[in-house]
């Protein structure tokens, strides 16, 4: 079976106050800690850590594929890839971000009971419920679109079973 991407999204960091924060702290780190460095090694250390955060974050991304066999969902730099067949998964919904629940933040978060979330940003995403009541939210910019082509891949795995 293909593992061709029929559907594809992929999300990067692009608010301005979040690369202000971004910057601004390479920024301090590199005015005080090249400056206080006493040796060569520790400039050297603190120019690489300043521009190892500015280059971290400027990889990063969510990216969410659906494919023939299912879901798979990573977030480069970090080695975090999750695949969910579309056998194993129970539910597929839309769902709405709430900053006070606990997977209700931007990053990789993992909660209680195997609930995980990948968010970038924005309050929406797709909330999926499989294997022993796991729990997977991602976000997207698009969260009908994904439901739509995960509910219709499953139907279509359901139908050459």
């Amino acid at each position: 079976m293909s593992t061709e991407a029929v559907y594809r999204e992929v999300q990067r960091f692009r608010r301005p106050t979040l690369w202000v924060v971004v910057v601004a702290t390479a920024l301090v780190f590199l005015a005080f800690g090249v400056s206080e460095a006493t040796t060569l090694a520790g400039q050297l250390l603190c120019l690489f850590t300043a521009v190892g955060l500015v280059a971290g974050f400027a990889a990063m991304r969510l990216t969410t594929e659906v494919t023939n066999e299912g879901v798979v969902v990573s977030f480069p730099p970090f080695r975090v890839t999750q695949h969910i067949p579309f056998e194993e998964i129970q539910r597929v919904e839309r769902h709405v971000y709430h900053p006070a629940t606990p997977l209700g933040h931007w990053g990789i978060h993992v909660g209680l009971d195997d609930q995980r979330s990948f968010n970038i940003g924005g309050n929406e995403g797709v909330e999926l419920v499989y294997g022993e009541n796991q729990r997977l939210v991602v976000g997207s910019t698009q969260p009908s679109e994904l439901v739509d082509v995960i509910r219709r891949m499953q139907r279509q795995e359901r139908t050459f079973e």
